[in-house]
């Protein structure tokens, strides 16, 4: 899925490049005058590379639908009730402690009442926070799976607690290792399921080598 900018200004149109590794096999673009009006079904597209010396008998073939942005999967209303307790679900906000408050992590924990034999860990892009209720709710609680969401340092619900302090934080640390430590917790978490008190401290080593 491809997200651009509302309004036809801001895009002129839509470029795809196909890689192996560094080298181009082929590129097209689509110009938005070929595009189909808002609200129209999807429009499929055939682009064959002729031009392309490295890629021969190939098709690509895709689609492209044009919304006015205004159709919303989920509501604010519909994530709220998620994030609370059920006839047969707790809801529960585990904080993982870091050398600071920046450091700080935290796991969101929806545990099935009754006990659950399987459970889902749920780990967040970089610079993402929990939204889709929906997709957890269809294909994880509705199923029988506890789940856990991983929130990093910095990120979804952390900054909510207020423990962000600047955002340029998000992008100074660029260690990997360091979120290393933030999956302990929620992975005992998984694997035990019914842990009745929550109390990790995670500490920052240096970076992992070789």
């Amino acid at each position: 899925m491809v997200v651009c900018r509302k309004g036809s200004e801001n895009t002129e149109g839509i470029k795809f490049t196909m890689l192996d590794s560094k080298n181009e096999l082929f590129e097209c673009k689509v110009p938005s005058a070929d595009f189909p009006a808002i609200g129209e079904d999807w429009k499929e597209f055939v682009h064959s590379p002729e031009e392309s010396k490295t890629v021969k008998g190939l098709e690509f073939v895709y689609k492209i639908r044009v919304t006015g942005c205004e159709d919303k999967i989920s509501d604010k209303d519909t994530l709220a009730n998620f994030l609370t307790d059920t006839d047969s679900i707790s809801y529960s906000e585990e904080v993982i402690e870091g050398a600071s408050q920046t450091d700080n992590a935290l796991v969101q924990c929806w545990r099935h009442k009754k006990l659950a034999s399987k459970a889902v860990l749920w780990v967040l892009g970089r610079n993402d926070c929990f939204m889709h209720a929906d997709v957890a709710k269809t294909l994880f609680t509705d199923k029988g799976y506890d789940l856990y969401v991983l929130n990093y340092s910095s990120v979804g619900l952390c900054r909510k607690r207020g423990w962000l302090v600047s955002r340029c934080t998000i992008y100074d640390s660029i260690i990997h290792s360091d979120y290393v430590y933030h999956f302990c917790p929620p992975v005992l978490l998984c694997c035990t399921s019914r842990l009745t008190s929550f109390n990790y401290r995670i500490h920052l080593h240096p970076p992992i080598t070789g």
